[in-house]
């Protein structure tokens, strides 16, 4: 299953990647250049894909920025087949192998290539494949370490060593995350390389303003950059700036001011810049018109949608204001229902025209993949006309809109869901629906409203409270026994950085003191939304656990944004008002979350009595019956 890469660590970057077959899938040529047609054939026997009667490729390409490539693959003999296209200015490609929500990327590693010249990868090509990499890990859940893309930038370094000053900054920050002591000495070599040039160009002090973050000699930097501002108000750097800004800049009226004054400043010099500043001013007007419609300020609303172009941005703006209408949800009335019909109406125009000739989609995505995230949007916009029309009256309708919403979201959104049951109890009666809810609860996905519509259905029957919680019981045990399945093969087994941190009464709790115990460290922030909505199922979970001795909970505050000496009285502050009883500990200089890799909050780590992680559990779905039962079948898990 590794690719030869990963095997041969000690090859020439030439030789390393003369190669670039893997176990699974093989490349003619062997060596192909830029401009080729790239012949694939894949294997997927012993991979996650090997029953699958349809793969679907997901293919980039870096030619200097990245690019999803169409390509289809057809089937022989149990192999995979298909053509890639390549243009004059590729270096690098990155493959994983997909069929629905199953994938295949070379045990996180992805699938990749390096374009060749003359018997050796061509310029910037293992630097173009460290930028594939970084991007596979939000695209195809690759998951390489930075000490494999430091290699890359190694072995670029040594065959083109002019390289290294152009990516010194990218180079610095692989060094300090591969091994900050031997990674500080390089990065100061580095600075003191660029410091020497006399004839140091806005590159270059940028270059030196990025070394010295990523050593976060925050004073240095901020004085190089006051330099750059100096040397070159017009420069590159003044430009990125003032996008920053603008990006930043909440109030809508006030962002258009900006636009103007930046677009008087820099000119746009090419077809990309007429189209960068086209589109953010087309997504500004569809940000005035969506604030508007939520605000029910509809005479702005009309003047900002005549000037929003986009597609995606016309429908996202009229199904949040007809959502605002509509109540947002069964247990609200909602107001001017009719108009609100009218504006989801839009909604769903809207989308399917992009549906229908899709022109927004970024570079970076396939056709296919694009418009499968437009379906789903579609089934959020018919999820809000369904609900519309169900209030009113028009019953029968917003049944079978809301049956196809269910479907165009993939079964996966547990609103829609209960919305959809709820609409089918009312047409069809409580029987119809009790199959349906008890494959969901034995699924996981048995909410609080799923259960109490099951509870109805059975009650209607049975009359008995007892069995309906002994039945309740026997659906969710099986459920369990499949989790508790599916996380055994999903466990890992890997050294837990030690930490000591303070708590918010200045104690200071270390990771070594709590060995022996099952330790869940919550990484979390007062300002982030997921984290926040986590936890009400974290405290339910804390609680079911609190008299167990060998399990403790301890929740990590960090890049909370504030400086060391405000963030007991801020995070302090937010613990008391929503009155949770977490273990606090504060991660101050987000150096702790750094050990642990932790690229996104929330992000939980369970860690077992040897201090080794045994789950990783990134993000939150929103339900949270599901991640108080996920949270105790991990520690049952751990026990065994």
């Amino acid at each position: 299953m590794k690719s030869k890469f990963l095997l041969t660590g000690l090859l020439t970057l030439s030789t390393l990647f003369i190669w670039a077959q893997h176990e699974n899938l093989r490349f003619t040529p062997a060596q192909p250049k830029p401009g080729d047609i790239i012949r694939f054939e894949y294997d997927p026997s012993g991979t996650p894909l090997e029953n699958a009667e349809a793969v679907t490729p997901a293919v980039f390409l870096y030619d200097g920025t990245i690019r999803a490539v169409e390509v289809t693959a057809s089937r022989a003999n149990g192999r995979w087949t298909g053509s890639i296209p390549t243009n004059d200015t590729a270096k690098a490609l990155l493959i994983a192998f997909k069929q629905d929500n199953n994938m295949d990327n070379n045990k996180e590693q992805g699938y990749s290539l390096l374009l060749m010249q003359d018997n050796k990868p061509v310029k910037s090509a293992a630097i173009a494949l460290a930028s594939l990499n970084n991007f596979g890990s939000f695209m195809v859940d690759m998951k390489v370490k930075p000490e494999t893309n430091l290699a890359l930038y190694n072995r670029e370094f040594e065959a083109y060593p002019e390289l290294k000053a152009l990516h010194a900054s990218q180079y610095a920050r692989l060094l300090m995350a591969s091994d900050k002591e031997n990674g500080k000495k390089k990065t100061e070599e580095l600075i003191e390389t660029v410091r020497q040039k006399t004839d140091k160009t806005e590159t270059d002090y940028l270059t030196l303003h990025y070394l010295y973050l990523a050593l976060k000699d925050n004073d240095q930097a901020e004085k190089i950059k006051k330099e750059i501002e100096a040397l070159y108000p017009k420069g590159a750097a003044a430009k990125s700036d003032r996008f920053n800004t603008l990006y930043g800049e909440q109030d809508m009226e006030k962002r258009l001011r900006m636009l103007d004054t930046l677009q008087k400043d820099f000119p746009a010099t090419n077809a990309a810049d007429e189209k960068s500043y086209a589109n953010i001013r087309s997504s500004t007007y569809g940000q005035m018109a969506y604030n508007a419609g939520v605000a029910g300020e509809w005479a702005d609303f009309n003047k900002y949608i005549a000037k929003t172009e986009s597609n995606t941005a016309l429908a996202l703006a009229y199904n949040e204001a007809a959502w605002e209408l509509s109540g947002k949800g069964l247990d609200k009335k909602g107001d001017s229902l009719k108009f609100a019909k009218t504006l989801s109406a839009r909604a769903l125009a809207s989308i399917k025209k992009e549906l229908a000739a899709p022109v927004n989609k970024p570079d970076y995505r396939t056709k296919a993949d694009y418009l499968k995230s437009l379906e789903y949007n579609l089934g959020n916009y018919m999820d809000t006309y369904a609900l519309i029309l169900w209030k009113l009256n028009e019953r029968s309708a917003a049944y079978r809109v809301q049956e196809e919403a269910v479907q165009k979201t993939g079964k996966a959104n547990t609103e829609i869901i209960e919305r959809y049951l709820v609409f089918k109890a009312g047409i069809k009666g409580k029987d119809a629906i009790r199959q349906e809810l008890e494959e969901l609860i034995k699924q996981g996905k048995g909410t609080t409203t799923l259960k109490q519509l099951l509870k109805s259905s059975y009650l209607s029957k049975n009359k008995s409270e007892k069995g309906y919680a002994d039945y309740l019981e026997n659906l969710l045990m099986a459920y369990r026994v499949k989790l508790k399945e599916t996380l055994r093969k999903q466990m890992i087994n890997e050294p837990a950085p030690r930490f000591a941190l303070q708590d918010l009464e200045g104690k200071e709790v270390s990771l070594e003191a709590l060995r022996g115990k099952i330790v869940v460290a919550d990484f979390w922030a007062t300002w982030c939304g997921p984290c926040r909505a986590s936890f009400p199922g974290m405290q339910i979970a804390q609680n079911e656990l609190k008299n167990d001795p060998d399990v403790a909970f301890l929740f990590v505050n960090t890049r909370e944004g504030a400086k060391p000496e405000e963030m007991v009285a801020k995070v302090g502050d937010f613990i008391k008002k929503y009155q949770y009883s977490f273990h606090v500990l504060l991660d101050a200089d987000s150096k702790v979350a750094e050990s642990f890799a932790v690229s996104g909050i929330p992000t939980k780590f369970l860690i077992d009595g040897s201090g080794n992680v045994r789950f990783k559990v990134v993000g939150f779905d929103g339900d949270t019956d599901n991640l108080v039962e996920e949270m105790k079948a991990m520690i049952e898990v751990m026990r065994n």
